[in-house]
């Protein structure tokens, strides 16, 4: 199986099973324990500037990173950070490297 097969396969089971297992794996933490919440497939404006606000920052575009910084799961994160990538924030994923952060402020 290719790594990007595999990611994908990953990403579908953590969003799918996500309420499930949020409570037996912290680190998939759900959204619901955080102050902004999905809605559907949609996610909280306020949620995005602020993982904008990090990862500028930062310097650093992590998924992992983000789910530590704004208390979410990996499923939430990954799709936060999908979001960055489509507005120009961050660069498309590099395997299990950070993102590239592309642009210097905000």
């Amino acid at each position: 199986m290719a790594d990007d097969d595999l990611r994908r396969l990953c990403m579908e089971a953590a969003e799918r099973y996500e309420d499930e297992v949020g409570d037996y794996f912290p680190i998939w933490d759900t959204a619901s324990n955080h102050a902004a919440k999905k809605n559907g497939n949609t996610i909280d404006g306020a949620l995005i500037d602020e993982a904008a606000r990090i990862v500028v920052e930062n310097r650093i575009g992590s998924t992992s990173a983000l789910q530590r910084k704004l208390k979410v799961g990996y499923a939430m994160a990954s799709r936060i950070m999908d979001e960055l990538e489509a507005r120009g924030v961050v660069g498309p994923p590099n395997g299990s490297k950070p993102r590239e952060v592309i642009v210097d402020a905000l």
